[in-house]
């Protein structure tokens, strides 16, 4: 998955809105899974490269901590 969401991303498809983007760096600069804009794979991560990953709309944290944008327009429809 991570090489398609780098095209992605580098190539402006699948575009979070800014605000998420906003959002899910946060989450992600706060985690102690982060270590220098990587998901560390050693402590559990996904790997991804973070500036890449928060940029598409269709990526979702694996460890919960932050959903796909259609999730989260799903969620908020279910009134969760």
């Amino acid at each position: 998955k991570g090489v398609p969401g780098a095209i992605k991303a580098n190539f402006g498809a699948d575009q979070s809105p800014f605000t998420v983007i906003q959002d899910r760096r946060e989450v992600c600069n706060n985690c102690d899974l982060y270590d220098f804009g990587i998901c560390d794979q050693e402590k559990g991560g996904c790997g991804c490269v973070l500036a890449w990953k928060v940029r598409v709309a269709s990526e979702s944290c694996p460890k919960g901590k932050w959903l796909a944008v259609d999730d989260i327009s799903k969620q908020a429809e279910w009134g969760r």
